[in-house]
């Protein structure tokens, strides 16, 4: 079926990865004209640059053409149109939330602070917290205990419609301190590193786990190790994973994962493409914006595994005690959470900040972290600026004095104002500062 399609695709080389996406683009264009944003939908979680990239391609070859009014993409050969197989649809399109349900989901979505690009945080959308804590319910018992690790927000949403004591687990303080106000007396919160060494007290004690992990091999191994270690007997683990456009070489990544699964003897129960999704933090919109991509709507999703603790006693064995994630601390300057590297590396000598190699505006160009020059940033904030610094142990102390201040919104003369009882050799430091802080549309 795809034979003349494959004659017909641009050169995109030997990347079988982009060959993918251009065919994927092809077959959902057979059903019906789509614009960007249903081909974000659509193609589920392929990076919105590839998609555009593709796009460009298509276009070039001839394979596709552009509705100059809509903006909606269309096969060239229209009649290739026939035997058309219905596009998929928003996961929430067809989903209504209560009043009820929809009053709870806003008194903790106010609650949450600006997701961070340190800790890889993106909020669930509005209809997705109905729906995975209907999942999760089906499974507790009144009496069960739950654990919710990197999943604090849907921890609290399910605590209030339970009595399960229910703990809440994540790296981010903040968040947590935020959520406490929502909780219910039966709701636990603990900050805890998953490649920090799981309590002994806490192994074993929870009928069921839920997990969402950063989309990194890593954190996706770490994470489910520690729900193993969690989880009870013939206990329940939900667990997400990046979609199979995601990036290259994902598939291969989530078929390593199947198979540490089955060395944890876990039982696959049942897989939810599209299970998950979340929306478009601040961070995110304005990495697309500096490449001219405007993301109107959410486009992120998730594939949600359940899986089934053995009842036989397990050796516990973490994924990746090994490795070791960044560690963060942070600051906050009104509306914008500023994270700094704890590395001992970079603690010594004068304090500094340049731009990362390849960004000289301090904003990164993408969310991802094979983007040019994040390995060397160990200093970000929730708007997706970012810098190398040096001298952190000093430069801490520079953010504690102009924290203080307030909400600075990286106007330069407030921000040397806030610094004036520090040294003249500190206005450079003072105004990479105010770069890093400044708004953008």
């Amino acid at each position: 079926m795809y034979e003349d399609w494959q004659r017909a695709l641009p050169e995109l080389g030997d990347d079988i990865y982009l060959r993918a996406v251009a065919t994927e683009i092809l077959t959902a264009l057979r059903s019906e004209p789509l614009t960007f944003p249903d081909l974000l939908t659509t193609l589920r979680c392929c990076d919105p640059l590839v998609v555009g990239s593709v796009l460009g391609e298509l276009r070039v070859s001839g394979s596709i053409g552009e509705d100059a009014s809509s903006g909606a993409f269309r096969l060239r050969d229209v009649t290739s149109m026939a035997r058309a197989r219905p596009r998929a649809r928003h996961p929430g399109a067809e989903i209504s939330v209560t009043t009820d349900a929809l009053s709870l989901i806003r008194e903790i979505k106010a609650c949450l602070p600006p997701a961070s690009p340190a800790y890889y945080q993106w909020w669930f959308e509005d209809f997705c917290y109905p729906t995975l804590a209907q999942r999760v319910l089906r499974l507790a018992r009144a009496r069960s205990k739950l654990m919710f690790i990197g999943a604090p927000s849907l921890g609290a949403y399910v605590s209030r419609r339970t009595t399960a004591q229910t703990w809440l687990v994540d790296v981010d303080e903040a968040l947590l301190r935020a959520l406490a106000p929502t909780l219910p007396r039966h709701a636990v919160t603990s900050v805890y590193d998953v490649f920090d060494g799981l309590e002994p007290d806490l192994r074993g004690g929870f009928e069921l786990v839920y997990t969402d992990p950063p989309w990194y091999p890593e954190f996706i191994n770490q994470f489910l190790a520690r729900a193993v270690e969690a989880c009870a007997p013939r206990g329940y683990i939900f667990i997400s994973l990046p979609p199979p456009y995601t990036r290259p070489g994902v598939e291969q990544e989530r078929q390593s994962f199947l198979s540490l699964a089955r060395s944890f003897g876990l039982k696959l129960l049942r897989r939810w493409p599209s299970g998950t999704r979340y929306e478009v933090p601040p961070f995110e919109r304005q990495a697309y914006l500096r490449c001219g991509l405007t993301l109107d709507r959410p486009w992120r999703s998730g594939d949600l595994l359940l899986f089934r603790r053995p009842a036989d006693p397990m050796r516990y064995a973490p994924a990746g005690d090994s490795v070791h994630a960044p560690r963060w601390v942070e600051f906050r300057f009104g509306s914008t959470r500023v994270f700094l590297s704890r590395d001992e590396r970079t603690r010594g000598g004068e304090p500094s900040l340049s731009a990362p190699p390849g960004h000289p505006d301090f904003t990164l160009g993408t969310t991802s972290r094979r983007e040019l020059g994040r390995g060397a940033v160990n200093l970000i904030t929730s708007r997706n600026r970012a810098a190398v610094a040096t001298g952190t142990r000093e430069l801490a102390s520079v953010l504690v004095s102009l924290a203080r201040s307030g909400d600075l919104r990286g106007d330069q003369d407030q921000v040397r104002r806030s610094g004036a009882g520090f040294r003249t050799s500190a206005l450079p430091l003072l105004d990479a500062l105010a770069a890093l802080l400044r708004e953008r549309p």
